[in-house]
């Protein structure tokens, strides 16, 4: 089985608290390393302007790429397939992101 995340993109309004909500749940400190990205969109002219949040998380792929990036061996898979960052050993130089 494959795990995934999902979310009502209808309900996103790009306040980021799922940024910080992840960040909590996975204990991880407070800093500039996002591992969500939120990017927002608007399109067309007031008053028909539309706003279009698109949340970018781990995709937990089939062959991460980030794993075979990763200088200090931080990031690895499960055999579940949930992809893993270990805090410990991770020096944030982001080059998985």
């Amino acid at each position: 089985m494959q795990y995934a995340f999902y979310y009502d993109q209808s309900r996103c309004m790009g306040c980021e608290t799922c940024l910080v909500a992840c960040k909590d749940w996975n204990g991880v400190k407070p800093g500039p390393a996002k591992w969500r990205r939120i990017t927002i969109t608007e399109d067309g002219t007031f008053p028909a302007l539309t706003v279009f949040n698109l949340i970018m998380s781990c995709n937990h792929c089939e062959e991460p790429v980030c794993v075979e990036v990763c200088p200090t061996e931080a990031i690895f898979k499960r055999e579940d397939g949930i992809v893993i960052v270990n805090r410990s050993v991770c020096e944030n130089n982001l080059e998985c992101v």
